[in-house]
């Protein structure tokens, strides 16, 4: 209104004085001034709407997702009491770094890699930069030899060389986390432990300082063809449910999603790809990122692999957002 009402006086101010070339140049600058104050308050309402509405937006996405199966005797929830964490209990326990999004996404090779684990890492990268809408960039690599012996051993069971994660976490990445970087995630191919109790642990992450490591020792060996696809979505889980514990999302109970916790590589196979519209709410609201954007780029991703039925996932997901 008050808009409206400034620019029907500017122009029956140019009516009056069509002439005078000073008055000419005041409405010029007024309009101006006026143009710039306007869109300023209609970006800041829309934001105002949009984090308002952020919830209720993501939620209408709710019919594409299932209940949490029952578990098997070997399963996470089988042997681990979980309370889960609601978007408003993370809210209230989760208090967003107004710079984070400028800043880098680091990912920390660590140890070897085969040409087609190094093309599963690129591919991880890209996964994550639209998954968190964060700029991705890689530290350089750091060789095996270079971890203390005290921080490995070899697995009773499988013979494997281990690596102690809490060395990686609080000695190696935590110590060294750059300036400019919102999360560190380690990659190692070689297998890790979280304590001497413990056979192996996929990955784990510090919900408070910002790192995390995940192994692709167990995905399978991604030359054999037969295996690509398998160890590439088994990474992708991985990688983006250890960011999702970095950010302070705890595992997840609500649906079957892939906060939820796994024990063994059946039930990690089993996890869908998404995040359930609880957890993808906490990435959205945390990261202050539009979840239209998020997931259109998502289903552009999947096409470009070759998973269609991703690629139709997200599809539904955006028109459900939109509607």
């Amino acid at each position: 209104m008050i808009c409206q009402l400034y620019i029907d006086w500017l122009i029956s101010g140019l009516i009056k004085y069509h002439d005078t070339l000073k008055y000419l140049a005041l409405f010029n600058l007024s309009i101006i001034l006026l143009f710039t104050s306007c869109v300023g308050q209609n970006t800041s309402t829309q934001t105002t709407i949009t984090q308002a509405n952020l919830y209720q937006r993501i939620q209408r996405t709710a019919p594409l997702y299932s209940p949490v199966p029952k578990p098997g005797s070997r399963d996470w929830l089988a042997t681990h009491k979980e309370p889960g964490q609601t978007f408003k209990q993370y809210q209230q326990t989760t208090k967003p770094d107004p710079e984070e999004q400028k800043k880098v996404f680091y990912i920390q090779p660590i140890g070897k890699f085969n040409p087609k684990q190094q093309e599963i890492l690129q591919l991880t990268a890209k996964y994550l930069s639209i998954y968190y809408q964060l700029e991705v960039k890689f530290l350089p690599n750091i060789p095996t030899s270079a971890i203390p012996a005290k921080a490995q051993r070899k697995n009773k069971y499988t013979k494997q060389n281990q690596i102690l994660t809490t060395y990686l976490l609080y000695d190696l990445l935590k110590k060294n986390f750059p300036k400019d970087a919102a999360l560190i995630l380690g990659l190692t191919s070689e297998d890790l432990y979280p304590a001497a109790s413990w056979n192996f642990v996929f990955g784990q992450a510090s919900l408070r300082d910002k790192v995390g490591v995940w192994s692709m020792s167990r995905f399978g060996d991604p030359t054999i063809k037969a295996n690509y696809n398998l160890c590439l979505l088994r990474t992708f889980k991985t990688a983006t449910h250890e960011t999702g514990h970095m950010l302070n999302i705890h595992h997840c109970i609500a649906y079957h999603c892939n906060m939820g916790g796994s024990n063994h590589l059946v039930e990690l196979d089993k996890k869908p790809v998404w995040f359930c519209p609880e957890c993808t709410t906490k990435v959205c609201w945390r990261k202050k990122i539009s979840p239209t954007k998020r997931t259109q780029e998502l289903a552009q991703f999947w096409r470009k692999l070759g998973f269609k039925e991703y690629r139709d996932f997200y599809k539904r997901a955006q028109k459900l957002i939109n509607k």
